[in-house]
């Protein structure tokens, strides 16, 4: 009996110790319950299925921004007003009635004034006879806020895809630099006060070619209102700026015109280049020359290589020199980005341009030599002109001059009373004319054999002038030589600017009236010798403009047509031009200009 006890007694005594280990054990678990529940870094709520709240821990109320559990427990889920306006209460109708997890965000104002963006997800569970809701609350207002950035610096990503298609799109050099300067300023590009743009000129110098930005913060406030006002975008902003650049930034642009810079001997520029990395001068404590920091006028500058190919386009300086506002690193790098295709929109610009500047010097050297080869055609034909001409001639005059020697014999011996005087005097006087012919065509023949010699022009002209003494006498006509100085000299043949003011002076007597003034006017103008042979006569019909310096074109029934021909000829063989001014029935001036020249 005494050993059914003590047994009884060891059992209870176990017992006793078991359920004292459970009850610590218990307490233990209550405790870490506790501390997880309070220490937990997302908010907890519990609330039955009244929508009464049974508990919240530490870190919700921080996300709620209350101070107070117990006026945080005076909330009804499904009857807090907040919630309703959100539709909430609906969330956790169907939470308690499904038994579902349920989630999702909101935006909510707590009755403390704080804005939070939260997350919940929430589920009902039984737990004895009563069924609870345990809701897990997340604080995603940074998380949200950081969506919001990325999201704009996507929708700043697109755009400068954007404005790279439109750089990438054209080869006009003056619209891609007004779209690097206009997105580097502009607040929808990267929305730094001024830019400044520097290009590698062909001999390897970095030369300041453009800039944008406000001269002043008054003049910075109108832009920018202007731009705000209009609502510009960026595209608009530079269609709008490539308009009016001519009269655009005055101030800025006057900057960078100063600045030219020798890349052999500038080593900030040349280490810009080498390193291909941007440059903040105050940041990086490195400066240019003091010239630079001078002109800008600021020592807080941001330098950006423009490099295609490991070859030296630019630089973009950009700077924040009305709102001294500091440099966004992040902002930089795709600065950089965009840098580098705009250096290869110039580089593709400056080749096309390039392109188009030799194909350029191509026409005119395929002009030139077709123009040559035209002149080396009219040459030939002149040549073969001449000697079939000469030939002819030569065979023609010596009967000619035969006939008109006969010819004034007989008219010598004949009375002026006989019957064949008249005849014999025809006889003589147009075998004269066929000796003149004749000789023309042998001057032409004769064209570019040449005697050169330095001589005043104006014995050439006063030579002519005698020639045709009498003609002037006879018609009454009065011949000015009109001139500054007549020691004007060239070296030229002598002989054939007789005959080219011969031919000129004697064409301007037949085209006057009779009482008529002919001004022969020469001057030096510079290095040319200008003269200038001027009648008050009839003009040169329109119809006959293209054609008064073509070999046999003439309007004379008497003529052959080959004065103006010779004329041209000679004066271009020495270098020279001839050209003329005409109006019918009002006159006609040619112009000849001529190098002034001493040859040895």
């Amino acid at each position: 009996m005494l050993d059914n006890k003590s047994m009884e007694y060891e059992t209870l005594l176990i017992l006793v110790e078991k359920l004292e280990n459970d009850k610590k054990l218990l307490k233990e678990r209550i405790e870490s319950y506790n501390l997880l529940f309070d220490n937990s870094p997302l908010g907890v709520l519990i609330f039955n299925d009244r929508g009464n709240i049974i508990d919240v821990n530490k870190n919700l109320l921080n996300i709620l921004g209350s101070n107070s559990e117990k006026e945080t427990k005076k909330i009804n889920m499904l009857n807090y007003y907040p919630f309703k306006t959100l539709g909430l209460n609906n969330k956790i109708q169907e939470a308690i009635s499904t038994e579902n997890m349920i989630s999702g965000t909101f935006f909510y104002k707590t009755k403390w004034k704080k804005e939070v963006n939260l997350r919940y997800t929430m589920k009902a569970v039984k737990y004895r006879e009563n069924k609870i809701i345990i809701a897990i609350i997340e604080d995603i207002t940074y998380e949200k806020e950081i969506e919001i950035v990325l999201h704009e610096e996507l929708q700043k990503f697109k755009k400068l895809l954007e404005f790279d298609k439109f750089l990438q799109s054209t080869i006009n050099l003056d619209l891609i630099i007004d779209t690097i300067l206009v997105t580097s300023t502009a607040g929808d590009g990267f929305s730094y006060n001024r830019a400044f743009l520097l290009l590698v000129d062909n001999s390897g110098f970095l030369k300041g070619v453009s800039a944008i930005g406000p001269a002043n913060k008054q003049d910075a406030g109108r832009i920018y209102q202007e731009i705000e006002d209009k609502h510009f975008s960026l595209i608009e902003i530079i269609d709008n700026y490539h308009s009016k650049r001519e009269n655009l930034d005055q101030v800025v642009k006057s900057i960078v015109n100063k600045i030219y810079i020798d890349l052999n001997y500038d080593s900030f520029f040349r280490e810009l280049f080498r390193n291909q990395r941007v440059i903040r001068t105050k940041e990086d404590n490195l400066y240019p020359d003091l010239y630079i920091t001078n002109l800008l006028d600021n020592d807080d500058l941001t330098f950006i290589p423009m490099v295609m190919n490991d070859k030296p386009i630019g630089v973009l300086i950009v700077d924040n020199y009305i709102t001294n506002q500091k440099i966004d690193k992040e902002k930089l790098k795709l600065m950089q980005l965009y840098s580098n295709r705009a250096a290869s929109a110039i580089h593709k610009a400056q080749l096309h341009e390039k392109l188009n500047q030799e194909i350029t010097k191509t026409k005119s050297t395929n002009n030139k030599l077709m123009e040559v080869n035209n002149k080396l055609l009219q040459f030939e034909k002149m040549a073969a002109i001449g000697e079939v001409t000469s030939e002819i001639a030569h065979e023609i005059r010596n009967p000619l001059v035969s006939i008109g020697g006969f010819a004034n014999v007989l008219s010598e011996k004949l009375s002026q009373d006989d019957e064949n005087y008249e005849l014999i005097k025809v006889i003589v006087t147009e075998t004269q004319r066929l000796e003149n012919i004749l000789n023309n065509v042998l001057n032409y023949a004769r064209i570019n054999n040449y005697e050169p010699i330095y001589r005043p022009i104006c014995d050439s002209i006063n030579e002519a002038i005698k020639l045709l003494e009498y003609q002037k006498v006879e018609k009454e006509l009065e011949i000015v030589l009109i001139t500054d100085d007549t020691k004007i000299a060239i070296t030229y043949d002598y002989e054939k600017f007789i005959q080219v003011f011969f031919n000129l002076i004697k064409n301007a007597m037949q085209a006057s009236q009779k009482g008529d003034k002919i001004e022969i006017i020469v001057n030096k103008i510079e290095k040319n010798i200008v003269i200038r042979i001027k009648d008050h006569g009839t003009g040169i019909k329109e119809d006959n403009l293209d054609s008064v310096f073509n070999p046999f074109f003439t309007t004379k029934s008497n003529g052959i047509g080959l004065g103006l021909s010779i004329v041209k000829q000679i004066i271009n063989n020495h270098n020279g031009d001839i050209f003329f001014i005409t109006e019918e029935n009002k006159g006609t001036e040619f112009i000849i200009t001529l190098k002034e020249r001493r040859d040895s």
